[in-house]
């Protein structure tokens, strides 16, 4: 009886983990990142926004290039940039807003800072405090 018992928490355990999991990356956006060499710069695309080529500028770029750097011919690659303002597995970075900058808002991450345009109000109401990031290589 008593390994019933446990045997039963412990999937009880991975259930709930598994619901947690599950309910934090439904908070996750994810578009797609690719270096721009036209406008030598990083940008994305996001269909179901409208958003073709939209860049990332004043050291936004930096941060991209501290999350990628060890990826061969890391500009040359497309990836999946995942965010969301809440913790989820396998975030890379968590960025911590600054303060506001013109129309944009400028974050903070390991020792560097970058400025992020309007378009951010496409995905959020406000500014979020913390914007947690994922960016993995898409496989062709």
């Amino acid at each position: 009886m008593k390994k019933i018992k446990l045997y039963l928490q412990a999937l009880a355990i991975r259930l709930f983990t598994k619901l947690v999991i599950s309910f934090a990356e439904s908070f996750v956006t994810k578009v797609t990142l690719y270096y721009d060499f036209n406008n030598n710069r990083w940008a994305f695309d996001d269909e179901a926004k409208g958003l073709k080529a939209e860049g990332f500028h004043f050291g936004i770029g930096k941060m991209i290039v501290g999350l990628v750097q060890n990826e061969p011919f890391y500009k040359l690659q497309t990836y999946e940039l995942a965010f969301s303002p809440l913790g989820f597995f396998n975030a890379q970075a968590r960025l911590e807003w600054v303060q506001k900058g013109g129309d944009g808002n400028w974050y903070a991450w390991n020792g560097l800072e970058g400025w992020l345009c309007p378009e951010l109000y496409k995905y959020f109401d406000v500014a979020p405090r913390e914007i947690y990031v994922r960016i993995t290589r898409k496989e062709d």
